[in-house]
């Protein structure tokens, strides 16, 4: 039994290898499942039968892309004070050494829209909140004065990862752009925005919110 499930996983991790590239290279509507059952060494059918259909591979390959990469960031932002042009080159050094994942989350804009594509853009976008979110919590950044009052980390943390990810992805289709000063003037703004007061701090994921709730701002999350 046990060789079993070995045997499956490893096949469905072909599948899933072979599915990005293919993917990353031709889009949801380009791609043949008939070229990726190829390239991974299996029957047309053994895709289906991991993966009910095309539209359930191209979610789980962009959702697996999408766990590499923010994998990679997560030591990072676990660091205290890491500052934020620090995660960008780690982003930007992985996606350039996975230029297949690169492609493949930068393609997601430019998809025509449609429900798999939305709900693979918001598997995408809730792992980059969720990893700006902890830096917002070690980084001890005021960024979220730049928004209303009533804003929260959560929302800086969507602003964030929704700048961040329009700005490499035209990296990826525009070679003239220049990403990474962008994104070091908009990291320059956020992390000069103060803090108002000491107690005022972002808690980490299960941290306490005592110093927040003490003075009736209710939840900084």
């Amino acid at each position: 039994m046990a060789s079993r499930e070995i045997k499956r996983r490893l096949t469905r991790r072909r599948i899933l290898r072979a599915a990005l590239i293919e993917f990353a290279r031709r889009g949801l509507d380009g791609a043949a499942v008939k070229t990726i059952s190829e390239r991974a060494g299996v029957a047309n059918g053994t895709v289906f039968w991991h993966f009910d259909s095309k539209n359930r591979l191209y979610l789980e390959t962009v959702e697996s892309a999408a766990d590499e990469f923010y994998r990679e960031l997560l030591p990072v932002v676990d660091r205290p004070r890491v500052s934020f042009m620090q995660v960008i080159d780690i982003a930007i050094g992985f996606l350039r050494a996975h230029p297949e994942i690169d492609m493949l989350l930068s393609s997601l804009r430019g998809e025509h829209p449609r429900p798999v594509v939305s709900e693979a853009t918001r598997l995408v976008d809730a792992r980059g909140i969720a990893i700006w979110r902890r830096w917002i919590a070690q980084s001890g950044t005021g960024g979220h004065r730049m928004l209303p009052p009533s804003a929260s980390d959560g929302n800086l943390a969507r602003l964030i990862t929704t700048m961040v990810s329009g700005v490499l992805a035209t990296r990826f289709l525009e070679e003239e752009f220049d990403a990474r000063t962008v994104l070091a003037d908009f990291g320059a703004l956020i992390e000069s925005s103060p803090a108002s007061h000491p107690d005022d701090v972002v808690p980490a994921a299960g941290g306490t919110e005592e110093s927040c709730a003490a003075r009736g701002e209710g939840s900084m999350r």
